[in-house]
């Protein structure tokens, strides 16, 4: 689960790098969400999790069927914690 977190911190880190336009404030919103992130996997509240997430994210785990929307991953994030 820690890896889990660690790859996706990673990857949002990256591709949030500092651009032309980005600003100081952005990177601070970026690593609060980041924050709040690693504290509700820490807690173990999905329902913390869940709440950062897009109500039309898209799950697709593998060799599984993609899951659409936040009701859909609740069952999964249930299972994960």
């Amino acid at each position: 689960m820690r890896t889990i977190a660690l790859l996706l911190c990673t990857l949002l880190i990256t591709g949030c790098y500092p651009q032309a336009g980005t600003t100081e404030a952005d990177v601070e919103a970026i690593t609060a969400v980041f924050a709040e992130f690693d504290a509700a996997v820490a807690a173990g509240d999905a329902n913390r999790i869940l709440a950062l997430y897009a109500d039309d994210v898209v799950s697709m785990p593998p060799t599984e069927v993609p899951r659409v929307g936040v009701a859909t991953m609740r069952a999964q994030m249930q299972e994960f914690i």
